[in-house]
């Protein structure tokens, strides 16, 4: 389904963003340790709503506002992924004497 394929492309980047901010010294920089929470939080969040849809376990609970609820959360997501956007993008260095490092957190940004 189309919402199937979003939450695996949401998964997808959100997995490619931690890992690569993973992949540094990302506990040096403030700013980074923020970056790595947004990402693994809304990582671990979409794995968990992907799996309850593939179980269908969302018709079992059909007290909740499944649609709602991943509205409210998309919507915090977008958010949040804004301001971590942001704070990676500010803090890459170009004049990084690790180079490396400044290629994965101009990429993850």
């Amino acid at each position: 389904s189309p919402l199937g394929g979003l939450m695996c492309a949401q998964a997808v980047l959100g997995l490619l963003v931690w890992s690569l901010i993973a992949a540094t010294t990302y506990h040096l920089h403030a700013a980074y340790g923020w970056v790595m929470f947004v990402s693994l939080f809304f990582w671990i969040l979409t794995l968990l709503f992907l799996v309850t849809y593939v179980l269908q376990l969302h018709q079992k609970f059909y007290m909740v506002p499944w649609p709602l609820l991943l509205m409210i959360c998309n919507a915090v997501a977008t958010v949040l992924y804004l301001t971590a956007f942001v704070t990676c993008a500010a803090a890459v260095q170009p004049t990084s004497w690790r180079q490396w490092d400044y290629n994965r957190r101009a990429a993850a940004s």
